[in-house]
Parts: C-alpha cells; sequence; structure tokens
C-alpha cells in the first residue's frame, strides 16, 4: 500500500492509519453497486404527410428513459474474511475477501467495487505472485477464479478437487513454473496455468499440506506438511527436508513480505510468529 497507509478489519469495524499505525480512523465499508442501464426501447412513428423525400417511410425514434442512480451498501466487516494490497503500476489496490464475493478498493478503503467472478460469491482467500504482476487467483466456495490483469477481469480456473479442499496457494515469479496448490491430500502442481494438474510431483508425501509460498524471482519454494518445512529450488520437481532445532513446528501459514526479502515468517499455533533468513 501507500507508505505508512494501513487498513485494519475486526469484526464490528474497519480502520485505516495514514501514519504507519500510531493512529487509526473508523472507515465505513461502502460498496459501490451500478446497476445495469436500462435497455434502448426503439419506436416506430408513421411520416405520411412528410416531405416528399420522406413520404412512405418510418423512422425510428428512441424512449429516452432515466438513467439508473448508483446505488451505495453498507457492508458489515463481519463479513471480510481478508484483507489483501498489491498495486496496479503506479496506483496502490486492495482487496477484501468476503462472503459476499471479493471487493476491491483503488483509493484505500473509501469506496469499493465487487469483482465480477461470473455470480460467484463467498470468496474466502486471495493469491498473487512475489512481484506483483497482476496475476491473481481467487479461491471462491464452488472453483477458482484467475485474473491476469490486477482484478479488472476473471475466468473460471478448473481444479481438480472442491475448493474447500485448498489450504493454500503458490503463484510463481517465473512464469514457466508451475503452479502449486497445498490442499488435504497433498500438493498438486500445474505446469500450464491451470490447464492440468499433477499430484505431489516431486516426491512430497500424500498427506496434508498446510501452506505453499514461491520465494521470489528464483524457482525456490516452501512448503509446510505437519509441521515440518520442506524446501525446493527447482519449483517443485524435487523437494527436501528443511531442518530444525524446533520439533514438530505448528506452522499455519507461510509468508513472505515481498520478493526483495530473503526472511521467511512462519505463523504457529503454538509458538508466535517465528522467521529465518
Amino acid at each position: 500500500a501507500e507508505e505508512h497507509i494501513l487498513v485494519a478489519a475486526s469484526a464490528h469495524q474497519m480502520y485505516k492509519s495514514i501514519d504507519a499505525g500510531m493512529t487509526w480512523r473508523p472507515v465505513p465499508v461502502r460498496l459501490i453497486v451500478n446497476p445495469p442501464a436500462a435497455p434502448e426501447k426503439n419506436v416506430a412513428r408513421n411520416t405520411a404527410g412528410a416531405s416528399q423525400h420522406a413520404k412512405g417511410t418510418v423512422a425510428a425514434r428512441t424512449a429516452r428513459t432515466a438513467a439508473p442512480r448508483t446505488v451505495v451498501r453498507e457492508i458489515s466487516p463481519s463479513e471480510i474474511n481478508a484483507l489483501y494490497s498489491t498495486k496496479s503500476g503506479t496506483k496502490d489496490v486492495i482487496f477484501a475477501a468476503t462472503d459476499l464475493g471479493l471487493l476491491k478498493s483503488a483509493d484505500m478503503g473509501e469506496r469499493w467495487v465487487m469483482a465480477d467472478l461470473g455470480g460467484a460469491t463467498g470468496v474466502s482467500a486471495l493469491y498473487f505472485a512475489p512481484d506483483f504482476d497482476g496475476y491473481l487467483i481467487a479461491r471462491a466456495a464452488g472453483a477458482l477464479y484467475r485474473s491476469l490483469d490486477f482484478g479488472d477481469h476473471w475466468a473460471e480456473m478448473p481444479f481438480p478437487l472442491p475448493t474447500s479442499d485448498i489450504n493454500d496457494l503458490a503463484i510463481p515469479s517465473d512464469r514457466d513454473a508451475p503452479l502449486l496448490v497445498a490442499t488435504r491430500v497433498g500438493l498438486y502442481s500445474s505446469p500450464d496455468g491451470g490447464a492440468k494438474w499433477f499430484a505431489n510431483v516431486g516426491g512430497l508425501p500424500a498427506s496434508t499440506v498446510n501452506s505453499v509460498i514461491y520465494t521470489g524471482l528464483e524457482r525456490q519454494a516452501y512448503a509446510v506438511e505437519y509441521g515440518q518445512l520442506y524446501e525446493t529450488g527447482d519449483a517443485g520437481n524435487s523437494w527436501s527436508v528443511v531442518s530444525t532445532a524446533i520439533p514438530a513446528l505448528r506452522i499455519r501459514q507461510l509468508w513472505m513480505p515481498d520478493n526483495r526479502s530473503k526472511r521467511l515468517y512462519g505463523i504457529t499455533s503454538d509458538l508466535g510468529i517465528l522467521f529465518r533468513n
């Protein structure tokens, strides 16, 4: 997001800070709903008795109707599942995964519009590449949806399992590297952007994978399976165990700030937030 600007949401209110979190102010979640334009009606009229050149012809007359009004709807913060910030060129864009769908704001949360996912509702997560190049994947209640232009247009992406089985998804910065999806039955990969999927390539055990992440511009990625951290340097073709002095790491989510950072964070169930360089 813009320098020093933060956005956060509780179950009761959304808040924004413009001084890096020193002070916060409540911000209502205003969803802008643009109703479809009313169809034009062509009404034919008889022009008999008009000039000699127009005699016997029928002229079209368009019936004018009042323009539809834009509707502003207040959204309860309790419906927000997660907030995400990314860049579209020089502009900062915020997304909110909500029970109603995916919301998008280009003015730091002052106004929101609903992303068109083809009627899908109940978006639980949004994923993007470490280099913020406009490639987004949304996890909705019934399917995955992909956008290549920062969420302006979306298309459904097939996946062999229900989205309720998906725990995490990693988009590579290298377009020749596969998509990686952590599921309750193992790690799925797709080398062609989601057209075909393969299960547990690279020797990772076929069991619940909690989280998966690409680290940046390289083909390096990490995955967590039942407390064990795994690493790959070839985009998932082979995986190796990362040794640690902490047994049975209960990592729920892996996270990196951006592709310039070398620090990997792990959000755990019992030890707080851990990191490794």
